[in-house]
């Protein structure tokens, strides 16, 4: 058979640049292969993958543990890798070029492909390979596709068997190639399978080189390592021709097999059954940013070392997203036990819960959470459970609205919050003092007031029966009468700059302005004729509190037997009274107020001593009621 002039000096080319190293022999190997699976990142930041390492003849290398691994990413080396060995199954495409190359028989009449049948056959039934659900096995022929991602190599055995193939005259081999790689484009029923296609066929003439590196480029995407079998006398590699199917082996990761009826395919056999087994690696990610990413695994093996290519993966890490369950809309606090101290008015705290959520598809831990009431922290927890958070109520002694919030950040650093909510407080103290007893005491009261009527009644009769004689003695003695009006306690205020200020905070006061402290004794209460710093609210009383201004410049605050009490800071005042401090919160009932001093001096102490008297010891200073600032 002649050679076209166009096809010897292909032929020509390629051997040349085989001679010259340009294209690796079929003995062109490393000692040591190491390849990688893609990256599965489902239970970031336990990031996981599947080794492929074998020898120089392609066969897997056994017995390596985490000793022989190391794992960098973002060229930091991890720590605890995890390593182990997992049978995943192969994923076989077997290709029969079945054209005219295939009808060829030998001196027993056998063709080719019978050769072909035969030998699958065998390989099918062996008890090793004959797993179900192990391998996933596609065959195709040019005529038709057999079997497609069969779990059972039974199916393609008995479709086989029954096949009967047409032998076309077209030079189509290098086009089925590129074609049968369509059944390794898909995702491989187990991460970490490997992929081969397994290439039957005769020397056909050698395609244009832009479709063998189709080839290559199409089989790197699929990490498909293409096995092709030559069918033809011994001499068949030495044929010009077979350089182009050992280029797309090399380069794919396979080798080219003649095939060999003495030998059949055990050499091919026994590899890929031996890469059913693979090493899985497993390691916890230190990357906590979105992005692009990149790992790289080196494998040490006694003095012999070897390198995998570098893995991409992205990351897309978004914050947490936080529910809060069932927030309440109002709460009630109120009793009428007045003997109860105010912070323990049930309910004295709530419970709030609140759901997390990881939109990003990487569930982890919170390191953190904090409710927030009207913008301020009061309460956090930074240990499990972190879905709990409690709210206490003791310090509001007051009918208002608040606003809950929770915040939280979590193991990747991310920070997150969520939807305001709304809360009306409802708050109803207990009466105090004759108050609380007043409804016990309805008869009682009727009963004095009527006596209280009667002796007002005799009196005046009394005074009216005995006025003319005081009128007529006040004549004769040449006396006038003078009428007296109630005195009044209240004093006109000095003319002097005020040093502190009552500031109103609550809605129970008639003005929004800062009420001065002029004087060195100054009392609160609702009876104006009574008191420097009136009050118009029914829960004050005439005179309610006093304040006394001290010769150090600070201002003792004491209650003047109120009903309902003096409070600082939510703690009723003692008998003794209380220093005050700038910006303590003062409770006059239901009346609230902040003290301001806007120039407050450093708190003195002043020490009383007693005089030293003969054969006495001095006396130690007099404890005071004092308060720091």
């Amino acid at each position: 058979m002649l050679i076209p002039k166009s096809r010897r000096l292909l032929i020509l080319l390629l051997l040349t640049l085989v001679s010259a190293g340009l294209i690796p022999s079929v003995l062109a190997q490393t000692d040591i292969s190491l390849q990688l699976s893609k990256l599965n990142i489902k239970s970031f930041p336990t990031i996981s993958l599947f080794a492929q390492v074998t020898d120089e003849n392609g066969y897997r290398i056994l017995g390596l543990t985490s000793d022989n691994f190391r794992i960098l990413e973002e060229n930091a080396e991890a720590s605890d890798i995890k390593v182990e060995e997992m049978t995943v199954g192969s994923r076989i495409v077997f290709a029969l070029n079945t054209n005219f190359g295939l009808r060829i028989r030998d001196t027993l009449g056998n063709s080719r492909f019978d050769l072909t049948r035969q030998v699958l056959l065998d390989w099918w039934r062996r008890p090793e390979f004959n797993r179900v659900g192990v391998d996933d096995l596609s065959l195709v022929t040019i005529d038709d596709t057999l079997q497609s991602h069969s779990r059972a190599a039974v199916d393609l055995a008995t479709a086989l068997d029954h096949h009967q193939p047409t032998f076309p005259d077209e030079e189509t081999g290098y086009e089925f190639l590129f074609q049968a790689l369509d059944f390794t484009a898909d995702r491989p029923p187990n991460i970490g399978m490997p992929s081969y296609l397994v290439f039957f066929t005769a020397l056909s003439t050698p395609p244009e080189d832009t479709t063998v590196m189709k080839i290559i480029t199409r089989a790197h995407s699929n990490e498909t390592a293409i096995y092709p079998v030559l069918l033809g006398e011994e001499d068949v590699l030495d044929q010009p021709e077979a350089v182009i199917l050992n280029q797309i082996a090399e380069e794919t990761g396979g080798q080219v097999i003649l095939f060999n009826d003495d030998e059949g395919l055990d050499q091919l056999i026994d590899l890929v059954i031996s890469q059913r087994t693979q090493y899985s690696l497993s390691y916890t990610s230190q990357i906590i940013d979105s992005g692009p990413h990149e790992i790289k695994v080196q494998l040490i093996i006694d003095d012999t070392e070897a390198a995998s290519a570098i893995r991409n993966f992205v990351l897309e890490i978004q914050p947490p997203e936080i529910t809060l369950l069932q927030p309440p809309r109002e709460i009630f606090r109120g009793s009428d036990d007045s003997s109860i101290p105010l912070d323990e008015i049930q309910p004295t705290s709530i419970d709030l819960e609140f759901a997390k959520t990881f939109p990003d598809g990487f569930p982890r831990e919170l390191t953190l959470s904090q409710l927030l009431i009207d913008g301020v922290v009061v309460n956090q927890s930074e240990a499990p459970p972190y879905e709990r958070l409690v709210w206490d109520l003791r310090p509001l002694l007051q009918s208002e609205e608040h606003t809950i919030q929770v915040f939280v950040v979590d193991s990747f650093g991310q920070e997150s919050a969520s939807d305001i909510h709304r809360v009306q407080l409802e708050v109803e103290l207990p009466a105090r003092g004759l108050v609380a007893i007043r409804p016990a005491m309805g008869s009682l009261l009727l009963a004095l007031g009527v006596l209280l009527i009667g002796t007002i009644i005799a009196a005046v009769l009394l005074t009216y029966g005995r006025r003319p004689l005081k009128t007529a003695e006040a004549e004769s003695q040449g006396a006038s009468v003078i009428a007296y009006r109630r005195a009044s306690l209240r004093r006109d205020l000095p003319d002097e700059p005020a040093e502190a200020f009552f500031h109103p905070m609550g809605p129970y006061t008639t003005t929004g302005e800062s009420i001065p402290l002029i004087g060195t004794d100054i009392f609160i209460g609702s009876d104006p004729s009574l008191t420097a710093v009136p009050l118009e609210d029914p829960s004050v009383d005439r005179m309610h509190a006093r304040l006394i201004r001290q010769v150090d410049g600070s201002y003792l605050l004491k209650d003047q037997g109120s009903v309902a009490g003096t409070w600082v800071n939510y703690e009723e005042v003692p008998n003794e009274g209380l220093l005050l401090s700038d910006g303590d919160r003062i409770h006059f009932g239901r009346a609230f107020f902040q003290f301001i001093r806007p120039n407050a001096p450093h708190h003195r102490i002043i020490h009383v001593y007693k005089l030293e008297s003969k054969g006495e010891d001095p006396l130690k200073p007099e404890e005071n009621n004092t308060r720091d600032s």
